[in-house]
């Protein structure tokens, strides 16, 4: 009984210094649809929350390692004069959409 009580004990003492678990992967993807390129102006929250503006080529694609202790609101714009689509995924997952038309816009409320 004794013998019961300290493995027990012992093995439901966990550790403080345990590391975190890994960071989640946010990707943004924007493609134009139905044709193989275009331009495109894009607007997306960046690793440190900041909203960030850029033109290019199309297909475009950013991945980072999320940063985010607190939840995060997540925002993909883009314009372009060609039918566009794009997602944001977390960890490879497909978590917001939108296709079609010239512009889109997705908003993800994310929470690590």
């Amino acid at each position: 009984m004794i013998l019961l009580v300290a493995v027990t004990l012992i093995t439901s003492c966990g550790s403080d210094d345990e590391p975190a678990g890994k960071p989640d992967t946010i990707t943004y993807k924007i493609s134009g649809t139905g044709v193989i390129s275009g331009i495109a102006s894009i607007e997306y929250t960046n690793a440190d929350g900041i909203n960030t503006n850029l033109n290019s080529a199309l297909p475009w694609e950013l991945s980072f390692d999320s940063k985010f202790d607190d939840a995060e609101t997540l925002t993909l714009h883009a314009t372009s004069d060609v039918e566009i689509s794009g997602e944001i995924l977390i960890n490879g997952t497909v978590v917001d959409s939108e296709i079609g038309g010239s512009i889109i816009t997705i908003v993800y409320a994310y929470t690590p």
